[in-house]
């Protein structure tokens, strides 16, 4: 799944929601995936299930807004 082919829907998406955020926001290019982990331990963990998201930035805060991908495109099978 490439980025670029998704990034207008999902910056249309972000836009057209009330999100409670008073900033404008810019998107970073690309997915990213967050472990999921059932229990907390000192090992690493390298493989294992994950959650696709998209991560954006405050223009003038620099905070930074993860969304599950699933949620803001929940047509998407991923």
């Amino acid at each position: 799944m490439e980025f670029s082919k998704y990034k207008k829907r999902i910056t249309d998406v972000l836009e057209g929601r009330d999100l409670g955020i008073d900033e404008e926001i810019s998107l970073i290019n690309g997915f990213f995936d967050s472990l999921i982990f059932k229990d907390l331990s000192d090992e690493i963990v390298l493989f294992g299930p994950t959650i696709p998201l998209i991560i954006a930035v405050g223009e003038t805060s620099g905070r930074v807004y993860v969304f599950a991908l699933k949620h803001v495109l929940p047509d998407l099978d991923v």
